[in-house]
């Protein structure tokens, strides 16, 4: 079934929020949805509570409450909210991020723990969010997010171990490597559960792959490439195979890539965004994989070329995934003496993210 247009902008909504759309929460309030991992969501139910330990919901109809572990879900998604978080939400899927900040300020005011948290975390992922573009926000991000996990923490908040990962990465993008790790304690002491005890090993690999300690981070890699949680085990299997890269292991690259990248249908039938990115990623590394070993060969560079242009179709249109797609077939492009090509590829990309740090290369 296709899907509205009105769930397709909530979609994005909660791409660009990295790791949360619509985030308010409260007993009296109606959930649209709640997107679960690696299956279809639930919709139309009534939240009564949900902790990072688990959701309570109510079916349409149903006059009993059901409950579902925490782990299971990777979103939640609101129809109803005080309206500065809905305008602050709007905002930041069009890139506002003065006005969505303001907007998200005035929120944490509202006399409403649930509310008053919601608005806190989303106020951290804009400022994570905006560094992306500008890395003046990296500190700001950092702030917001700590004094988040700090205030929510005592309450279980559902979204408190996002945005410990979202921390740790404001922490990686500020150079901070080993704070980056530290504030992973809580997730990985098994405190908010398995999902994020796998969380906590995949974000210190990704910290130890940003550093180019390929063998530290493969070997964490490869421990969460069984996770029950699919965003998870794709994301190491895709960091597994940057490893690869990194050491210059070209066809073993390809072939931990192609097995991700085989499965075209899933692709086109994946409800989540997020996910379109990942996969998007990894199209990345399949094309990293073919340039490293192509040595000079036009065959292969143009391989590699059109490796970048599949992640630019498969990841979300104006993302960071996207535009590192089309700027490294770019400059695959430039290496094959095609300058016509390089050209028609700026001009998208200054048409489609020109704030991007791709762009401005």
């Amino acid at each position: 079934m296709r899907a509205s247009a009105g769930w397709n902008t909530r979609r994005l909504s909660i791409a660009l929020a990295l790791v949360g759309g619509s985030l308010a929460f409260s007993p009296s309030v109606r959930a649209d949805d709640i997107l679960l991992s690696g299956t279809n969501p639930i919709q139309g139910v009534k939240i009564s509570s949900a902790t990072w330990v688990e959701v309570e919901y109510k079916m349409p109809g149903v006059s009993r409450s059901q409950k579902m572990e925490s782990d299971r879900v990777d979103e939640i998604v609101w129809t109803e909210e005080p309206p500065t978080l809905g305008r602050g939400r709007n905002s930041l899927a069009k890139g506002e991020f003065s006005k969505a900040l303001s907007s998200f300020k005035s929120a944490a005011t509202i006399n409403d723990e649930v509310y008053k948290f919601n608005a806190m975390y989303m106020q951290g992922v804009t400022e994570l969010t905006h560094s992306r573009q500008d890395p003046s926000h990296v500190a700001a991000a950092a702030t917001a997010l700590s004094a988040y996990v700090s205030a929510a923490k005592r309450a279980k908040h559902f979204y408190v171990p996002h945005g410990i990962l979202a921390l740790a990465d404001a922490h990686m993008a500020a150079g901070d490597f080993s704070k980056a790790e530290s504030v992973l304690g809580d997730l990985a002491s098994g405190e908010m559960g398995q999902k994020w005890i796998e969380g906590a090993k995949l974000k210190r690999a990704q910290v130890q792959l940003a550093q180019d300690k390929f063998k530290e981070a493969r070997d964490l890699f490869r421990d969460v490439q069984g996770s029950a949680d699919p965003n998870f085990a794709l994301e190491a299997k895709i960091g597994y195979a940057a490893c690869q890269v990194g050491q210059k292991q070209y066809p073993g690259a390809v072939s931990t890539i192609v097995e991700i990248v085989g499965d075209s249908s899933r692709e086109k039938n994946s409800s989540s965004p997020r996910y379109g990115d990942l996969r998007g990623k990894a199209w990345i590394v399949y094309g990293q994989a073919e340039e490293g070993a192509a040595a000079g060969d036009k065959t292969k560079l143009q391989w590699a070329a059109y490796r970048y242009l599949r992640a630019s179709v498969v990841a979300v249109g104006g993302g960071e995934v996207f535009a590192e797609a089309l700027y490294r077939a770019k400059e695959v492009f430039k290496k094959l003496g095609q300058q016509d090509r390089g050209q028609a590829i700026d001009q998208r990309m200054n048409q489609l993210c020109p704030n991007s740090p791709w762009t401005k290369r």
